[in-house]
């Protein structure tokens, strides 16, 4: 749905000072005025910002898709 987020987020993974602006700034209308996220994308976003609050960034050999599957495992 957000291509150049999910693009964004990606590029940023590996640091976690990095990845948490990022997040804060996607959460944060700092501009004004803007109409924002729907409720199930900010809560994603919250989702990662906690997990790297906990985590951190993954070690540089996991790739991104590792990352995901460590958030959101199948059952």
């Amino acid at each position: 749905m957000y291509p150049r987020v999910a693009n964004r987020i990606a590029w940023c993974w590996q640091d976690a000072l990095l990845v948490r602006q990022m997040l804060d700034d996607l959460l944060a209308d700092r501009r004004g005025g803007r109409v924002g996220f729907s409720r199930v994308i900010v809560a994603e976003l919250k989702r990662l910002r906690a997990y790297i609050d906990r985590h951190g960034a993954p070690e540089a050999d996991a790739g991104y898709w590792d990352a995901l599957l460590h958030l959101w495992p199948r059952h």
